[in-house]
């Protein structure tokens, strides 16, 4: 077992070793593609969660807005009701 595992590891070493690694090569390109990838998954995940913020920002200033406005009513006098005058029968 231990013996399989070392030449395994052996085996690994030599072949990253004999890979071409010049920038025309199949395994540069591989990398580079892979590289582009990841970057253009992680500014789609930044962006969605950028909007994300944006779109939970402009619900809670909605909210406030809202709220505010209900209260500013609430403590607003409301209309008085005209005053009865006293001397006239109902």
């Amino acid at each position: 077992m231990v013996v399989r595992e070392k030449l395994r590891n052996i085996v690994t070493y030599v072949r990253t070793l004999w890979r071409p690694t010049g920038p025309d090569s199949y395994h540069q390109y591989r990398a580079e593609h892979e590289r582009e990838r990841k970057q253009a998954a992680h500014a789609r995940v930044q962006s969605e969660r950028s909007d994300e913020r944006e779109r939970e920002g402009a619900e809670r200033e909605r909210g406030y807005e809202e709220r505010y406005r209900a209260e500013r009513v609430a403590e607003e006098p409301g209309p008085e009701a005209p005053r009865r005058d006293p001397s006239q029968p109902k």
